[in-house]
């Protein structure tokens, strides 16, 4: 016998969302300025400068 969930495929669109909503969650929190709720401006952050298109209104992915 193989014991767990009968019909697993019901559970992945369920699973796949709270995945997504989780990185969602993480990638805003990681952005966010805890205190102002402004986005912030570490230009070192590998992830904010990875983000970024526009800077002052200069195209920065030339």
């Amino acid at each position: 016998y193989i014991l767990g969930e009968g019909y697993w495929e019901r559970n992945v669109p369920m699973a796949a969302s709270q995945l997504f909503a989780n990185n969602v969650v993480a990638f805003l929190q990681h952005i966010l300025d805890a205190g102002s709720a402004q986005i912030k401006q570490d230009e070192s952050d590998s992830i904010l400068s990875s983000c970024w298109i526009l800077k002052d209104g200069q195209n920065r992915l030339k």
